[in-house]
Order: structure tokens, then C-alpha cells, then sequence
């Protein structure tokens, strides 16, 4: 390393050496000839292993070549300055991302690029949140890369996500916040007058820091405990009117107050994007399974959820699943007598009075005047308790004001052979064996 530019950097160094990014001086050699400690640390290594390395040996092998045009345009355009992504190769060897702004410092005759470096893990992290969304990742995959964002911003945190589900419900996503603390963002032991978080969160504009001398003594002992001074919480709000908040714990609030005070309400927004996305694709996904008449499964949705059914109770030794299929007698005559509003109300009717008959049954209309009904029900009592419910199911179909509803029904009890449609199949069957023994019947 020449003498000259280590005694230039003698005064001008401790300046440099005191920017919390690194920076980094490559000699016309394409040598490191001094870099700060921020820089060291970025490598994760020390500012005497550094010197003398080859500069663009730093950098991840598939940059180099926009790292060369990056000296090019340092060169060639003196007094610009521009900023590009690129992945430094750690001497401990990792990868970490950053952004690396160059220039050209001229010293006795010769050009020194210099190189100043910031850690751009956190944003790319956001990105990738960012991303997740726009892909249409699982809700779970984004608020995870949202929390990996913030710990990389500020390594000593612990997080909570609490994102609404409904306009009443809430999930929590934890990330290193243990008993009360993750009790506090459960809401289970608020404060400021019992608020939860989210509460509390409501009026923050657009975070509200709390210190943790001003909370109750269980909390702030356990928020010592685990190296926290106190926490900012921002809101989350979603188009069907629920709400939640993103809590973060940090090692000193002055750092919730300056940095996460504008950080926020990109993350935060994020969130929101991705939770309103969630519930339209649920929304989307219980539409392609309900029955619009009725609101009870349609055959898709009951398929599915009767393969579960099914597959549960044959993994289990005490029970069985036995399966209804259900026809609405004289439909037609319904609708050839009163009209076909009538037959709706009829099949609606039906199909309230069956959800009914036991709230732990599969319930399902599969289509036109065919209903089904699947439980499970304990193996050495299965036939009794079989015809016990068609029992029920007849009762149920005729207990009210309109006297023309009656149906057939038909029953299976699973033998644990061939697929779930199989047992429907058998049911269906015995669906019309009822019918031929005349109205309001059940057979097997």
C-alpha cells in the first residue's frame, strides 16, 4: 500500500472512519488501500485483512461485470455518482446484499476509486415482501419476509403480527416475543386502560411508541428480560372493516421513534395488501364451493371435504363414516303448483332444517333436489347410531309449518373399501330404495 495515501488518510480517515457506511479506497492497482470500520464489519471481518485484497475479488462472481462497468462510469463521467444493487462475498462467507455508490479521488497524480457501501439487506427484504404479494404468495410466506426485513434492520427486535381475520377475529404471527409479552400481543394483558395493541394502535399516526418504564410491572420485567426498552405499533386496516397491528419491540425507543416512525406505513401497507388479497382469494375459493342457494356446500366443496371426512375416520380405531344422501320428495310438484320461487324456498327450507340435525355433520345440496349429510360416529355403535340419524333426519325435514316437506333418504356405512365417491354411490342407492317404500323413508 503506498506510503502517501495511508498519510493522507491520517486526518481525513477519522471522519471516514466514523460513517456508519462502509466505505472502501481501491488503489489504481485494483488493491484495497483503506477502508473504515464500517466496512470491515459489512464484511464481517477486520480492516488489516482487508488491505491489500483485490477489490473485485469482494464482490458475488456473477456482479463482476457490472461491477467493471460500474469503474468504467467512475472513470469516464468524474463528478457523477450513481447507485446500484450488488452482493459483496463476506470474508466469512456469506452473501449479503447491499448498495454501492462509486467515485474517483485523485491523489498525486493517480485515480483511487472509492467504493462507499450500504447494507440494503433490509430493502431488499421488503422487496421480496413486496413481491410475495404481487405473486400471490401464501399470507404466511409475506408476513414471515416482513419480519426477516425488520430483524435485518434492527437485529435486536421481537415482533408480532396481528393481522385480521374478519371483521372480529385476529391472527398473531410471533417472532422472538415469549410469555407476557407474547400474552401483550395477544391482548391478553393490556394496559393504557386494558388496550390491546391493536387498540391501542388505533389512533397512532402513524406509530405510537410506548417506553417501558410506563408499563405494568410484569411486562417491563419481562421485556428487560428479553433486552427490550419498549415497542411501536402501527395499525393494520383491511377492506372488510377488521383491524390489527404490527408490534415491534425494540432495544431503545429512540429507534422506534426516529426510524420505524417512517418505516412503517411501507410495511404495514404491505401487510394490508396482502391480507386483502388473502381474503379475496378465500372469498373466491368458498364462492367455487358454496351453493348460492342455499349456502351449503355445493358438490365441489363437499367432495373435498368428505375425501377429509372419510380419510380421517379410517386413520382412526373408533370411528366410522357413515354418509346420508337425501332427495326432496315432490319437488316438482312444488314448482308446477306454486311456481319455481316456491321450490327455492322449499329446497332453502331443506336445507336449514338439515344443518341442524347434528352441527358436527358435513352438510351439502349437490345439486337440483339431492342433499347430502356425512359424520362420523363411534365403530361399535355404528348401525344404531346410523338409523338413529335417519331417524332424526326424517324428523327434522318434516318439523315445520310446511307440511310438503318430506324427503327419501338413503345410508352407508363405510367399510373401509374403495374411494369416499364409492360410499356416496351405495348411499345414492339406497336413496331410492326409500323412494320405492314411499315418502318420508330411510333405507340402507
Amino acid at each position: 500500500m503506498p506510503d502517501p495515501v495511508d498519510a493522507a488518510w491520517m486526518h481525513t480517515g477519522e471522519i471516514a472512519a466514523g460513517i456508519a457506511d462502509g466505505i472502501c479506497v481501491i488503489a489504481p492497482d485494483g488493491l484495497v488501500a483503506w477502508v473504515n470500520d464500517a466496512m470491515a464489519d459489512l464484511m464481517e471481518t477486520t480492516r488489516a485483512e482487508l488491505l491489500g485484497l483485490n477489490g473485485l475479488e469482494l464482490l458475488h462472481p456473477d456482479d463482476l461485470a457490472r461491477a467493471i462497468d460500474g469503474l468504467d462510469y467512475a472513470q469516464q463521467f468524474p463528478g457523477r455518482t450513481a447507485v446500484a444493487p450488488f452482493r459483496i462475498m463476506t470474508l466469512a462467507g456469506g452473501v449479503r446484499d447491499v448498495d454501492i455508490k462509486t467515485g474517483i479521488l485523485s491523489l498525486d497524480g493517480h485515480d483511487y476509486v472509492t467504493v462507499v457501501v450500504r447494507d440494503a439487506s433490509a430493502r431488499r427484504a421488503v422487496n421480496r415482501a413486496l413481491r410475495s404479494v404481487a405473486q400471490g404468495a401464501p399470507l404466511s410466506e409475506t408476513v414471515t419476509m416482513v419480519a426477516d426485513a425488520i430483524m435485518g434492520r434492527w437485529p435486536n427486535t421481537g415482533i408480532a403480527v396481528v393481522l385480521p381475520d374478519g371483521p372480529d377475529g385476529r391472527k398473531v404471527h410471533l417472532h422472538r416475543l415469549e410469555g407476557p409479552l407474547a400474552d401483550h400481543a395477544n391482548g391478553l394483558n393490556g394496559f393504557d386502560g386494558h388496550s390491546p395493541p391493536w387498540e391501542l394502535a388505533r389512533g397512532a399516526q402513524p406509530v405510537k411508541v410506548v417506553d417501558g418504564r410506563k408499563l405494568p410491572d410484569e411486562l417491563r420485567h419481562a421485556a428487560l428480560e428479553q433486552g427490550y426498552a419498549g415497542f411501536g405499533v402501527a395499525p393494520i386496516r383491511v377492506a372488510n372493516g377488521g383491524e390489527g397491528c404490527l408490534l415491534v419491540w425494540f432495544d431503545h425507543t429512540v429507534i422506534a421513534r426516529l426510524e420505524f416512525f417512517h418505516a412503517a406505513p411501507e410495511l404495514t401497507e404491505i401487510l394490508t395488501i396482502a391480507v386483502d388479497r388473502h381474503n379475496l382469494h378465500l372469498d373466491m375459493w368458498w364462492a367455487a364451493r358454496r351453493d348460492t342457494l342455499t349456502g351449503l356446500f355445493n358438490r365441489l366443496g363437499f367432495t373435498e371435504q368428505f375425501h377429509e371426512l372419510v380419510d380421517s375416520a379410517r386413520s382412526s380405531p373408533d370411528r366410522v363414516a357413515v354418509v346420508f344422501f337425501v332427495d326432496l320428495d315432490g319437488l316438482k310438484g312444488i314448482n308446477d303448483r306454486d311456481g319455481h320461487a316456491a321450490g327455492d324456498a322449499a329446497l332453502k327450507e331443506l336445507a336449514r332444517r338439515l344443518d341442524r340435525v347434528d352441527r358436527s355433520a358435513l352438510t351439502a345440496r349437490l345439486g337440483g333436489d339431492e342433499f347430502a349429510l356425512a359424520i362420523t360416529v363411534a365403530v361399535d355403535d355404528a348401525d344404531r347410531s346410523a338409523e338413529r340419524l335417519g331417524d332424526r333426519i326424517l324428523t327434522a325435514i318434516a318439523d315445520g309449518p310446511e307440511d310438503h316437506l318430506h324427503a327419501s333418504v338413503g345410508l352407508a356405512i363405510d367399510d373401509g373399501l374403495g374411494r369416499p365417491e364409492h360410499l356416496l354411490e351405495r348411499a345414492d342407492v339406497a336413496m331410492y330404495r326409500a323412494k320405492h317404500l314411499g315418502p318420508a323413508r330411510w333405507s340402507r
